[in-house]
């Protein structure tokens, strides 16, 4: 997967929906796992929200994998410097 140009929150959001789907999970389905909204959902796989640590174990707790799978790949660009 190359993630060039994406910002680190592309890049994660995007590794989120790819995991949700790869599981057949809805994102109402992970919010309501979570305890939020769908739209954060939405926004979180647009790239559209700065996570705290403690939201991406969260995250990967309720998709059945781990933070740093998440994490995987996920790199600082020039954007985000």
């Amino acid at each position: 997967m190359s993630f060039n140009f994406m910002t680190v929150e592309e890049q994660l959001g995007l590794k989120i929906k790819e995991k949700r789907l790869a599981i057949r999970m809805s994102q109402f389905a992970l919010a309501e796992k979570m305890g939020t909204e769908q739209t954060y959902i939405s926004k979180i796989e647009a790239g559209k929200k700065k996570l705290q640590v403690a939201t991406v174990v969260r995250i990967a707790l309720a998709l059945g994998t781990t933070a740093s799978t998440l994490l995987d790949g996920v790199a600082l660009s020039a954007d985000d410097e």
